[in-house]
């Protein structure tokens, strides 16, 4: 589901759809920050985000268990089928792209799935936090834009760029671990680099949030 632009472009837009009406304010909100507080009330927003995020991670790995079930079976490693396909050109045959073998010779199925996760995870927490940030600070709808623009980075950089600079300038290709830089080899970026960019946009997105939600005056009839 991770190798494929389109799907990329699917899961980014999957999670703004989740959080295209951040900063969440409703005709109540108004009591809630009275009653709340305007911290407790923007940490609880920023709470929702990673949690929901979270369990967006989880559904979507399991619609790959879903979709060959009930011939599904539990199994610790990566099996004599995945293992022949990613060795030899028989994919190909199914119009199919092999599993990169150096992930099944570096990682167990287990491992992969979670790093991959775990990149899901981020993005679509990043997702939340600028469509927070965008949609509070700029103009309601800014961090619609802003998502749209980073949900098409993987296409536009992949047909207009060169495919190096489009690894490390695309974070929906981040939820390919196959495209990360293993000790030297592959074209893409290292995982410091990725979680590195995760961190330092998730961070200044909730920083500058949370300065704006303690000064800005919170008209609740334009913002509604």
């Amino acid at each position: 589901m991770t190798r494929y632009n389109g799907d990329q472009i699917i899961i980014v837009l999957g999670a703004l759809l989740l959080f295209c009406d951040a900063p969440f304010l409703e005709p109540n909100s108004g009591w809630q920050i009275l009653r709340a507080g305007r911290k407790s009330w923007f940490w609880g927003n920023m709470l929702y985000i990673v949690v929901v995020s979270f369990f967006y991670t989880i559904c979507l790995s399991m619609i790959p268990v879903l979709l060959v079930f009930p011939n599904v079976g539990w199994e610790t490693g990566w099996g004599k089928v995945i293992s022949t396909l990613a060795q030899t050109n028989a994919a190909y045959t199914f119009d199919q792209e092999p599993l990169d073998y150096l992930i099944l010779s570096r990682f167990s199925p287990q491992e992969a799935m979670g790093l991959t996760m775990l990149a899901i995870w981020c993005l679509s927490v990043m997702t939340g936090v600028v469509s927070y940030a965008g949609n509070f600070l700029v103009h309601r709808g800014f961090g619609i834009v802003i998502n749209c623009g980073i949900a098409l980075t993987a296409l536009l950089l992949s047909k207009f760029s060169s495919i190096t600079i489009g690894y490390y300038c695309a974070p929906p290709l981040w939820m390919n671990i196959a495209s990360y830089k293993w000790q030297g080899y592959g074209n893409g970026p290292s995982m410091a680099y990725v979680y590195s960019v995760f961190a330092i946009v998730i961070g200044a997105c909730t920083i500058l949030s949370y300065l704006g939600i303690r000064k800005k005056d919170l008209n609740f009839v334009e913002e509604i």
